[in-house]
C-alpha cells in the first residue's frame, strides 16, 4: 500500500500537487495522442487474414507508451 494514501493535510496536498501535472488535461491528451500514433505503427505491421500474438502487440504498445509519456525518458521518440 502507498503512504500517500495514509497521509492528511498539508502533506497530502502538497505530496497530491506533485503528481497533478501530468495528470492535468493538456498532458493527458498529448498521451492519448501519442498511445494512438504508436498503436498505428504496431498495427500497420500486421498483415490482412494473417494471425498474430495480441499479448505481444500490447506488450510493445505499452512500452513504448510509457517510455514516451515517462517522465524519466522525455528523448524517447516515435520510430
Amino acid at each position: 500500500m502507498s503512504v500517500k494514501l495514509l497521509m492528511d493535510g498539508t502533506r497530502h496536498k502538497r505530496e497530491r500537487k506533485l503528481l497533478m501535472p501530468p495528470f492535468h488535461g493538456e498532458r493527458v491528451k498529448s498521451y492519448a495522442e501519442s498511445i494512438c500514433k504508436i498503436t498505428e505503427q504496431v498495427a500497420s505491421r500486421w498483415e490482412i487474414d494473417r494471425p498474430f500474438i495480441a499479448r505481444n502487440a500490447s506488450q510493445e504498445i505499452t512500452l513504448k507508451a510509457i517510455m514516451l509519456n515517462s517522465y524519466f525518458a522525455p528523448r524517447y521518440k516515435i520510430a
